[in-house]
This record gives C-alpha cells, sequence and structure tokens, in this order.
C-alpha cells in the first residue's frame, strides 16, 4: 500500500503518491536537491545545505555531506535493498567516514567539495550562501567557518542513515 502525502503550495491542498527510487544513488540525488527534506530539527540541526555527494576523504565515498548554516556537518548514508543488511557494517562505515573527517583542516574540506561541484566558482562558503539563501535562512560565512572547524576539530557530526528494502 503506497503512502500519500499531502503537499500544500499558495493555499491550496494536493496529494501525491509515496514514490520508490530505482537506485541508491537516484536517492542521493533526490536528497542532495532538497536536503531540507530531511529532519534536520530531530537531529539539532539547522536546515541542510548539500556540500557534495561521493565525497572522499580518504575512507571511501561518503554519499552526501551537508551542513547547516551553523557549520554543523551531516554525513549521510544511503542503502537499499538488501546492499547491506548487517547494520554493524553500515554503522562502521559511517564511522569511518567520521573519522577521515575529523581534525581535517577547513582549507582541505574546501578542496575536497570544490573538486567534486560542477560550479566550485564561489567554493565552499559560496555554495552554503547561495543554498541558504535559496531557503531564506540567514549566513553569516565567519560564523559558518568557526562552526565547521569546531566541528571538525572535535568530531561532533551528526550520522544519517538510511535503509529501505
Amino acid at each position: 500500500m503506497a503512502r500519500r502525502i499531502l503537499h500544500v503550495q499558495d493555499g491550496k491542498a494536493s496529494v501525491s503518491e509515496e514514490a520508490r527510487f530505482e537506485t541508491e544513488r537516484d536517492l542521493e540525488l533526490a536528497i542532495a536537491s532538497h536536503p531540507e527534506a530531511l529532519p534536520c530539527e530531530d537531529f539539532g540541526l539547522g536546515s541542510l545545505v548539500a556540500l557534495g555527494t561521493q565525497l572522499d576523504f580518504g575512507s571511501g565515498p561518503i554519499d552526501l555531506l551537508a551542513a547547516d548554516a551553523n557549520g554543523r556537518l551531516a554525513i549521510i548514508e544511503f542503502k537499499r535493498g538488501t546492499e547491506n543488511p548487517d547494520v554493524r557494517r553500515v554503522v562502521a562505515q559511517l564511522l569511518d567516514y567520521g573519522s577521515s573527517l575529523w581534525r581535517l583542516p577547513y582549507a582541505d574540506l574546501i578542496a575536497v567539495c570544490g573538486r567534486a561541484t560542477s560550479d566550485s566558482s564561489g567554493g565552499l562558503e559560496g555554495l552554503m550562501a547561495d543554498g541558504c539563501a535559496a531557503l531564506g535562512i540567514p549566513f553569516d560565512v565567519d560564523a559558518f567557518r568557526i562552526g565547521v572547524e569546531g566541528t571538525l576539530d572535535t568530531g561532533d557530526f551528526v550520522f544519517l542513515c538510511r535503509s529501505r528494502p
């Protein structure tokens, strides 16, 4: 049985049916395009902006790395079907990603994210500024940088995993 989603736009309500994604990559790209669909508040985060997909900091490619305007980083991993039924391996994978980011210099984060985006002319901070503007969220580049540096230094990442049969 498909779930229904109530969508309200311009004061008019319509109903949409839930749709499945054919591949993990399709889901990853959809969430990267709309990270505001994630329940950020449940994890103590502000609205997220995608920093990049398939970012490799040394322990394999992170499906999606996102940040809020305060510089909190979220490491997001997608699993689909029976591709990895052992949840312990998925948790270990996430922790490996966190350990590769822990104490990473801010400049290195900028470099890896810049290589992964098609338009890196504005760099990581420009990407965040544009993402926050699109969401109507105030953005302070200095507060963001300080927040990211603090998150990288302490390893206080938010780990999100979506597993779906």
